[in-house]
């Protein structure tokens, strides 16, 4: 993972309370650098993680209606043939805290654990490579077995 090839990893929080404006321009932010990134015909690895606060979103049916910021999430996420994995609720009964990204396949496991420091759930993801070694690449077994 992120072998020869550029990584971008962005961390998100969107106030509930957000103009669609201000969401916009983080978007169109983010667009840019992906677009930077790919200038050289390399797709990056992403890893878009954070609190965005779309309670509305479905994200196992997908939503009948979208507001407009929640609609240029889903533009932004298809577009970019990205995924949303995680499947628990990370407050309450919604999830509010994601983890997007174009290589899904590497995610082994996700999970979300209560903690007295938030009213949100901490989220864990278990990615099945090493990010700071590739000769570990975990999704990848090395090992010949008999």
């Amino acid at each position: 993972m992120c072998e020869d090839k550029h990584c971008i990893f962005a961390v998100v929080y969107r106030p509930p309370d957000s103009h669609v404006s201000a969401f916009k321009d983080l978007i169109t932010s983010m667009q840019d650098k992906i677009d930077e990134v790919s200038a050289n015909r390399m797709v990056p690895e992403m890893f878009i993680t954070g609190d965005f606060n779309f309670p509305n979103i479905d994200w196992e049916n997908g939503s009948p209606s979208y507001d407009e910021s929640e609609e240029l999430l889903m533009k932004f996420i298809d577009s970019n043939f990205l995924s949303q994995v995680i499947r628990k609720p990370t407050r309450s009964s919604n999830i509010l805290d994601l983890v997007i990204t174009n290589k899904p396949q590497h995610v082994v496991e996700t999970s979300t654990l209560t903690t007295k420091l938030s009213d949100h759930k901490i989220v864990e993801v278990l990615l099945g490579c090493n990010l700071l070694d590739k000769d570990k690449d975990l999704a990848k077994s090395t090992k010949d077995i008999d």
